[in-house]
C-alpha cells in the first residue's frame, strides 16, 4: 500500500494495474494539447488508494497526462489507507487540507492575487459528466483556473 505523498514513478512501479492502464490510456492529441496549453500556475492534489479499484481506474488518465510535463501544473499524489487520512504537508502552503472521504479525489488549487491559495474545484471518484473520461474532467477543471 502506498501512503503519504508519492511521485508518479512510485505509483507506476507499485501496481501493475496503474502501469498497464496508464500505458493503454490512449489519450488523443487534443487532450495532450489542452494539457500543454495550461498556463496558470496551480497545484492539483490527487488522493488515491492503491488498494482501491476506483483509483486504479481514475488515476491512470492523470498519470498519462503527466507524461508530458507542464511546468505550470504541480501534481501532488497522496496515497491513503482505508482510513483515508492524508498526512500533514500534502496540501499547498498554508492550506488546511479538506477531509478525504472517497478516493480518488482530485482538488485543484490556484494562487490568489494577494497570496495564498483558493480551491478552484474538485472531482470525487468519477467524472462529473456520465461517459466522460477522467482526463477530460481534469482538463476542464484545470481550464477553470486558466
Amino acid at each position: 500500500m502506498l501512503l503519504g505523498v508519492v511521485g508518479r514513478e512510485a505509483i507506476l512501479q507499485h501496481r501493475r494495474a496503474f502501469r498497464d492502464r496508464t500505458e493503454s490510456a490512449g489519450l488523443d492529441p487534443g487532450l495532450r494539447a489542452r494539457w500543454e496549453g495550461i498556463r496558470t500556475p496551480c497545484i492539483l492534489v490527487a488522493a488515491f488508494g492503491s488498494w482501491c479499484e476506483d483509483s486504479r481506474r481514475g488515476l491512470p488518465d492523470l498519470l498519462a497526462l503527466q507524461a508530458s510535463p507542464n511546468p505550470f501544473i504541480e501534481i501532488r499524489y497522496i496515497g491513503v489507507g482505508r482510513d483515508k487520512q492524508a498526512p500533514p504537508g500534502s496540501w499547498p502552503p498554508g492550506v488546511h487540507g479538506p477531509a478525504v472521504d472517497r478516493v480518488p479525489t482530485f482538488w485543484l488549487w490556484a494562487p490568489q492575487p494577494a497570496g495564498g491559495w483558493r480551491l478552484v474545484g474538485k472531482i470525487v471518484e468519477t467524472p462529473p459528466i456520465p461517459g466522460q473520461r477522467m482526463a477530460e474532467a481534469i482538463l476542464a477543471l484545470l481550464e477553470e483556473a486558466d
